[in-house]
């Protein structure tokens, strides 16, 4: 064979064997399901803080995966393990489902976030621009049925082929952070590894756990909040029909609309809707000098943040039943979502600016003090009115409250080296005082309160 044949011979080799590779990876290609990263995934890789994002797609499994407490027919408690396991198999069985890792609590567990929707999640940019409703469960580590109703939502939603649902899911975003408090819940004690109760942080966010929820809060602005709860370590009671009790918006500083969604939402929504599946006994939950319409509680952060919300308590029954309870509850207020959406995503962004009106004029007062069931007013020490316009800090004030600043976020002017204005003309003036007024409950710094800020600046120096 002379030298020109011998090249013909190897290119025809060579040609040959780049074919069988080319179709090799096509098959692969087709019948492979291939780990990837969407460009959606990438956009969210980069926002909430980098959080790491750990979903893979397959095909769906022909029986969707079960929580270690739905194995062991509704006892004991999913743990942390089990739990990573479970919505590992969702998130790659579903293409619903964006699981995403926020942050790591005091003890170094994942702190998780479920995006849900249909055909799947949106962009972050997208979801915060529309519609969202967001779920969060076991902030009290004691506390499982919210964390057990979570998981299961989310395995529910991501396979559900309930047409409204769908139909739902294509322009609302479900948004669900299943385990807040994953070192309480191995420790199976109320707080976090600190014994720190998050859900009296959420105005003070010290806690990995409740700044975690305060960039959802932040990066998302849901339209609707509902943070679950139930007696803690709760011994099961055969035979008897769990209750429902619902804390809503009980803070004097929300949006008047705000509140009568909230009302409307459980009276006419959840209190009907879940009797009517089989759990008659329902009601409101707390007492209007019990401090639960602190700011520094998750469900008026919901309202002072300018959504609706509300906090939910199971008490009797068995484990499995306040589960269901709680599922039947999230089912009424998706419903009253679908139904009244629009109204909520109004008075949401009206709210808002309506914040930043009104503390501009300082034309309302603002209350440090009282809830919606006590008809006394509070007492006059705890009522700016008129409230100021802003507070100066100090340099070093300014530094304490830092996170805030980023976390909520809240606007704040630098004045000079030495002092920080923040005024009250901005959408959360609902949280300002509360964190700098020397008369607020949980406040950060004694800020100086200013009746003129036309000049803050001209200010005495503090």
């Amino acid at each position: 064979m002379n030298g020109g044949a011998g090249r013909r011979v190897s290119l025809r080799l060579c040609l040959a064997i780049a074919f069988a590779v080319t179709l090799v990876i096509a098959i692969a290609v087709t019948i492979i399901p291939w780990s990837v990263m969407t460009s959606a995934d990438a956009e969210q890789s980069s926002r909430t803080d980098g959080a790491q994002i750990e979903t893979v797609r397959q095909e769906p499994p022909a029986d969707p995966p079960e929580t270690g407490f739905e194995q062991r027919g509704g006892h004991g408690t999913t743990t942390n393990t089990e739990e990573s396991e479970f919505l590992r198999d969702v998130a790659r069985a579903s293409p619903r489902v964006r699981s995403t890792v926020l942050g790591q609590s005091l003890q170094g567990r994942p702190l998780r976030l479920l995006r849900i929707g249909f055909p799947r999640p949106p962009a972050d940019q997208e979801i915060a621009d529309g519609p969202s409703v967001l779920v969060v469960g076991g902030q009290h580590g004691n506390e499982p049925a919210g964390r057990e109703m979570s998981l299961q939502l989310v395995r529910d939603l991501a396979f559900t082929d309930d047409a409204a649902l769908l139909e739902q899911l294509t322009g609302t975003t479900v948004l669900v952070m299943p385990n807040t408090n994953p070192d309480g819940l191995e420790a199976n004690q109320r707080g976090n590894a600190a014994r720190i109760d998050t859900n009296r942080d959420h105005l003070n966010v010290r806690t990995p756990e409740s700044r975690a929820i305060a960039r959802v809060l932040r990066e998302f602005s849901p339209d609707i909040g509902l943070d679950a709860h139930e007696a803690g370590n709760p011994l099961d009671r055969h035979g008897q029909v769990p209750r429902l009790r619902i804390g809503w918006q009980r803070n004097l500083n929300t949006d008047p609309r705000i509140y009568d969604l909230t009302r409307e939402m459980v009276d006419d929504y959840v209190f009907p809707g879940v009797a009517a599946a089989g759990f008659p006994d329902t009601g409101h939950y707390g007492l209007p000098d019990d401090g639960q319409h602190s700011p520094a509680i998750l469900s008026q952060t919901f309202g002072l943040r300018h959504g609706v919300g509300m906090l939910i308590e199971t008490f009797g029954g068995t484990a499995a039943s306040r589960v269901d309870l709680q599922l039947q509850t999230v089912h009424e207020v998706l419903r009253f979502q679908r139904e009244r959406g629009g109204a909520v995503a109004n008075a949401s962004a009206t709210a808002a600016s309506r914040a930043a009106a009104l503390g501009a004029a300082r034309s309302e007062p603002y209350f440090l003090r009282g809830a919606d069931w006590d008809t006394r007013r509070p007492p006059e020490e705890f009522v700016l009115d008129p409230p100021p316009c802003g507070y100066l800090l100090t340099a070093a004030q300014a530094e304490r409250i830092q996170r805030h600043v980023e976390l909520f976020p809240l606007e704040t002017e630098r004045i000079d080296a030495d002092r920080v204005f923040v005024t009250m003309g901005q959408p959360l003036m609902t949280l300002v005082p509360e964190l700098l007024d020397p008369r607020g409950r949980r406040n950060e710094v004694d800020a100086r309160a200013l009746e003129d800020c036309s000049k803050p600046g001209s200010a005495d120096r503090l």
